[in-house]
This record gives C-alpha cells, sequence and structure tokens, in this order.
C-alpha cells in the first residue's frame, strides 16, 4: 500500500511538471533569438534579413490573457524603424502565424494602399491596459508623416481598429492618433 502511494505521489509530481508551461526565452541575446526560432518557427527569409544584426531582435513578447502572448520578431532594422513579423504563442507554448494583418502601405507613391501583410514595416508599441497594437510607418525620419495603424486581437486574428495616414509637409498634427482616418480595412477571412 505504502509503494502504491510513493508510486501515486511520484507519477503526481511529474505530471503536475510535465503540465506546467516551459518558461519564455529571453530577449537579449543571439542564443535567445536561436530559441525563439525554435519555438516560432518563422521563414529563412526573416532570419536572412537579420543576420549580422546585434541582439535577440525580439521587438515584444506581450501578454494578451489567458496564458498567452503576442511576440513581435524584428526581421530587419532601419534607420528609424524596421521590418517584423507578429507570432501568436498559446499558454501550452503552441505558436501561430506569422499572423496576416490587413494594413496600409504606401509604396512610393504617397497614396496608402490597403494590403494583407505578415512581414510588417514600423515601430510596434503594444498597451497591455487596451490590449491594442500599433504600428507606426513613418515616411521619414522627422516623424511627421506615414501611416499608423492599431490592432486588437480577436482569437488568433489581430483585427484592424483604425488606420490614419498624413503626407509630409511639415505641418501638425504631428501625433499619429490625429492623422486623418483612412477607410476601415476588414480582417482577412478563414
Amino acid at each position: 500500500m505504502r509503494r502504491a502511494l510513493v508510486l501515486l505521489a511520484a507519477v503526481a509530481i511529474v505530471s503536475s511538471a510535465a503540465a506546467a508551461p516551459a518558461p519564455l526565452p529571453g530577449v537579449e541575446t543571439k542564443g535567445d533569438r536561436a530559441a525563439w526560432r525554435r519555438l516560432l518557427h518563422w521563414p529563412s527569409s526573416c532570419e536572412t534579413a537579420w543576420r549580422g544584426q546585434s541582439g535577440a531582435g525580439i521587438a515584444g513578447v506581450w501578454p494578451v490573457g489567458g496564458g498567452r502572448h503576442i511576440v513581435a520578431v524584428d526581421c530587419s532594422l532601419g534607420a528609424y524603424q524596421g521590418t517584423s513579423m507578429l507570432f501568436l504563442l498559446d499558454a501550452s507554448g503552441r505558436a501561430s502565424g506569422p499572423l496576416l494583418l490587413p494594413i496600409y502601405v504606401d509604396k512610393g507613391s504617397g497614396k496608402p494602399q490597403p494590403t494583407d501583410a505578415t512581414v510588417v514595416l514600423g515601430t510596434l508599441t503594444f498597451s497591455r491596459g487596451s490590449g491594442i497594437l500599433a504600428v507606426r510607418d513613418l515616411a521619414r525620419g522627422v516623424g511627421d508623416c506615414g501611416i499608423y495603424s492599431t490592432f486588437k486581437l480577436r482569437n488568433i486574428q489581430l483585427i484592424p481598429l483604425a488606420s490614419r495616414a498624413k503626407a509630409c509637409d511639415g505641418k501638425p498634427p504631428l501625433d499619429p492618433a490625429r492623422w486623418p482616418k483612412l477607410p476601415r480595412l476588414e480582417a482577412p477571412s478563414g
């Protein structure tokens, strides 16, 4: 009887250890980046573009409830912004992504065009309080123009909330949250 209780206790300890989620990798070193890549499996194009940069290139690891995290992986750096991919990591460590974002881009014409992208140009910020992800794609380093997009996670998709854009005229408003609104984009179906 005692042997059975000891065996049950050992099984319970092993089971609870197996059920506990593994700690997330760090966000500072190349070794951390390699650990994230094993977990998220981003495409080699992102890794090739990052080669030669210092640090982990993990732009953010943001908790979004239920043990899930949005993870932003840098693919390239630029003078004032780079490109990133976004992934959703569930509580058990399974990854979805790269996430497809319906977003406006400007390919040089000065006119934002809607597209769906898994590689996003701009600076990413996340507000834990509101759960809003913002992408600020500047047209020049001064920061007075570009495209500003906001998203909210629903299930496993980032749903567009609002998109704004401003031409490079050197005039206010400088706050991207006050730039003129663009037509709202729809989440990709599927």
